[in-house]
């Protein structure tokens, strides 16, 4: 998704709790031409979803969010979007 939304014109934030991963898409990205910066981040902490400001006005403005973690609950079905944060973290571990 960021490699397609770089090539849209899109400046892109990678944030994966691999950096490693997220250094090779962002670096794809702008070898390409793209604008794109890479962060660790990891979905199970809260505290971390932010993007720090000076990180931020590297890409300029934030118009979309794509948020794409994967979990896997086994006997607990649902819609994601009723999932708490707890719920989530308890996948994690």
């Amino acid at each position: 998704m960021s490699i397609k939304l770089a090539e849209e014109g899109a400046s892109v934030a990678v944030l994966d709790v691999n950096v490693e991963a997220a250094r090779e898409v962002a670096d794809s990205i702008v070898k390409a031409g793209g604008t794109a910066i890479a962060l660790r981040v990891d979905v199970a902490d809260e505290g971390q979803w932010r993007v720090p400001s000076a990180r931020r006005n590297q890409l300029r403005r934030l118009d979309t969010v794509i948020a794409n973690a994967g979990i896997m609950l086994f006997g607990r079905d649902t819609v994601a979007a009723d999932l708490d944060l707890q719920t989530c973290n308890s996948a994690l571990m």
